[in-house]
């Protein structure tokens, strides 16, 4: 396959949430039979054509890595991108590279590197662009999530609105970047406890009129569920919830996405009384979870507690003894693990001897 083709390939592949299909593009643009654990490897020893095809081809390997939750990999895969941009004398390209790995870097917490990136390149692209340019609001994007990551949500309200202006002079009003646009505005209204705004962000950011991807679309149904449900809509919210996972049923590679919508939809059940639905929500969470690579102990921990609280208060000692020690022994090593979830944990455990 030729390596524009390919690279083009491996991008819509990424955009429809098709990651095996993705692996396979990547791998034939690298011209190597490795696995995905073997892919990195497999491009530091390929001697490769040093162009744009093959920069874009790190650039949306380091996108991949991102949604397996590997920003440190994707960090790495960017700076690779940005050397052999820069050997190029592509400014232009090597500017694409700096935005994404500054995007990278805050999803690592590395904030201070992250704001060194992304700073510049808005007020660079403000000047250069005008207000009316894609370029101009992917920038703004990423550093208003920064800003919202740094505690600067009013900062960050501000951004996003200032995309959702430069974005309706540039697209109609069903591109799917609109949709992702009000969808970020939506969260950073939530995290400032204005819940109705947030609400009204997500209702436009879930219109169906959008083209978004079904990986999009998913989360934008669970953020407008988790919006509802603080609203006590739950009824419209548990719709919501379902409807996100059965997108996620149908999509490859979706298990950390789909753990994640089955414990926000196990809370809301529980908080109904409705808690042997929660359980099986629960369980196919951990599940799905202990399957996972670069899973964060405290994710694991987070199921155990809760279906060791509903098997102690459903009278089966035995299981939820057995959900408890490992819990504890996961906690022992895990420093994310919360000072409430070891008051939890500790409690249980008084209860099991």
């Amino acid at each position: 396959m030729e390596r524009r083709a390919a690279v083009g390939l491996a991008q819509c592949q990424l955009m429809e949430g098709e990651l095996a299909g993705f692996d396979l593009a990547i791998k034939c643009f690298w011209s190597t039979d490795a696995d995905n654990a073997q892919l990195d490897d497999a491009i530091v020893d390929t001697t490769a054509i040093v162009d744009e095809p093959l920069v874009r081809a790190l650039e949306l390997s380091a996108k991949r890595q991102l949604r397996s939750a590997d920003p440190e990999a994707a960090i790495i895969s960017l700076r690779r991108a940005l050397a052999h941009a820069s050997s190029l004398d592509n400014p232009r390209l090597a500017e694409d590279i700096r935005n994404g790995l500054g995007a990278a870097l805050a999803e690592a917490g590395r904030l201070d590197e992250a704001a060194s990136e992304l700073e510049p390149i808005v007020a660079a692209r403000r000047s250069r662009l005008g207000d009316a340019h894609p370029s101009l609001g992917a920038a703004i994007h990423n550093l208003a999530s920064l800003r919202r990551r740094q505690g600067q949500i009013e900062q960050a309200i501000e951004l996003l609105r200032e995309e959702l202006r430069v974005y309706a002079k540039c697209f109609d009003a069903g591109h799917p970047l609109i949709s992702e646009a009000h969808n970020s505005l939506g969260t950073a209204l939530r995290q400032a406890n204005r819940i109705e705004d947030a609400l009204a962000e997500y209702l436009l950011a879930s219109d169906p009129e959008h083209r978004a991807d079904p990986v999009r679309r998913a989360a934008v149904l669970l953020n407008l569920g988790s919006a509802q449900a603080a609203l006590a809509h739950e009824t419209d919210a548990l719709v919501n919830y379902d409807l996100a996972l059965q997108i996620y049923e149908d999509l490859p590679n979706s298990e950390r996405a789909r753990a994640a919508a089955l414990w926000t939809r196990a809370g809301l059940l529980h908080k109904l009384g409705r808690g042997a639905e929660a359980t099986t929500d629960w369980r196919e969470c951990l599940a799905l979870r202990d399957g996972l690579k670069n899973v964060d102990t405290m994710l694991i921990v987070a199921p155990l507690i809760a279906l060791a609280e509903w098997e102690s208060t459903s009278g089966d000692k035995a299981a939820a003894a057995a959900y408890t020690a490992r819990a504890l022994k996961l906690a022992d090593s895990a420093p994310s693990i919360s000072a409430e979830q070891r008051t939890r944990l500790r409690l249980l455990n008084a209860l099991a001897e």
